[in-house]
């Protein structure tokens, strides 16, 4: 059903565009702009796309996660090999991503006994709908179902989430809603948190109309020259990887500039136990974004604070890697302890400009609210 605007039934428009054609070709153009955002406005109410019911009871197996909806979702998992299984980590991708960004992690903490449990997400990898951007309440669905599957399968055993830029901020959204799943805690590396309002207005126009206009429309941010990571050994395999996206989708990008937005504004909600993980060299998500979210939180939150000087924003890939999966299995262990790399009291004295010698604590949100965050 198209919407068209009925220049008939308002002749003094007409009039307008006849008279001096020449001299009133903004108007008229403006005109046209304006019949063509609304159509847009209005067809997107029509044909917004319906969220899939659940038909049968989700499963896992092996090497895939079948969702309530039937979407199969494929699955990869690294086991204790001689340790008993001491706690559980359900890892999310980032954006363009897929689930092998685990392996190299998921090997290493599983001498630690920790299982791990990583997925495709709908648009990305070997998932349905490849390139294509999934709302955002069918992937915390998604989540909530996989995580209750996990946890039925290692009963009484600790299970935490951990997410990787955009899959950080999935988890952020997926804690604050109604049904949240069931964990332990969470663990956020690199989250990609960044509210609309730090976005320049004309940015944000552009991209909005972009996506009205033009939503198929796909970009590679080649131009951008940023760096992930200083592992370029690992960038390249990345680059050669057919799984990992190399152009994104338009609306794909206003999808997850939307999902960071509503990380932002909701992460102040989520009072699960929590370790954030940063690095100071993370050219994607802009420092400002994330010290503005750690500003936002009650002071009586249990989140720790891991601030890495070599920090990329890939960081569980970056070259010091084993380091901050160090810190993510120590952190697990004992939550109550400061972590072995020292980040956490880099972070003090960062956000207090005190020395790294004189704190003793842990650097948890109480403790940063008493400096200047």
């Amino acid at each position: 059903m198209l919407w068209h605007f009925d220049y008939n039934r308002f002749p003094f428009l007409l009039k307008v565009c006849a008279i001096r054609a020449k001299k009133h070709t903004v108007i008229c153009f403006a005109l046209l702009l304006f019949e063509l955002i609304l159509f847009i406005f209005v067809s997107n109410l029509f044909f917004e796309k319906p969220l899939k019911k659940p038909v049968n009871a989700p499963r896992l197996d092996s090497n895939y996660f079948i969702a309530s909806d039937n979407a199969k979702l494929p699955v990869r998992t690294w086991f204790p090999d001689n340790h008993p299984v001491k706690a559980v980590i359900i890892a999310l991708h980032g954006f363009n991503d897929y689930s092998n960004f685990f392996n190299r992690p998921g090997n290493y903490l599983k001498d630690f006994g920790i299982a791990s449990y990583a997925y495709d997400q709908r648009g990305f990898g070997n998932a349905p709908e490849r390139g294509y951007w999934s709302i955002t309440n069918v992937s915390t669905r998604d989540l909530t179902e996989i995580t209750q599957l996990v946890r039925n399968q290692h009963p009484g055993v600790p299970l935490y989430l951990l997410g990787e830029s955009m899959g950080a901020a999935e988890i952020i959204v997926a804690m604050t809603r109604d049904n949240p799943p069931s964990v332990d805690g969470v663990i956020l590396s690199a989250p990609a948190v960044w509210a609309w309002e730090s976005i320049p207005w004309y940015q944000r126009t552009g991209l909005w109309l972009a996506n009205q206009i033009c939503p198929w429309l796909t970009l590679t941010g080649a131009s951008l020259h940023l760096v992930p990571s200083d592992n370029i050994k690992m960038l390249r395999e990345l680059s050669r990887d057919p799984l990992v996206l190399k152009k994104s989708r338009i609306d794909t990008i206003y999808g997850l500039a939307d999902l960071m937005n509503h990380a932002f504004e909701q992460a102040n909600q989520m009072a699960k136990l929590t370790l954030v993980l940063y690095g100071e060299r993370d050219e994607i998500v802009p420092e400002r974004s994330v010290y503005r979210m750690l500003k936002t939180l009650p002071s009586n939150r249990e989140w720790h604070i891991a601030l890495y000087e070599n920090g990329y924003h890939l960081l569980l890939r970056d070259l010091e890697a084993p380091i901050y999966w160090r810190d993510i299995a120590a952190w697990i262990d004992n939550p109550l302890r400061n972590l072995p790399s020292g980040a956490d009291k880099r972070a003090a004295t960062f956000f207090c400009g005190r020395d790294i010698h004189e704190i003793d604590g842990l650097t948890t949100l109480s403790f940063l609210h008493e400096c200047v965050i």
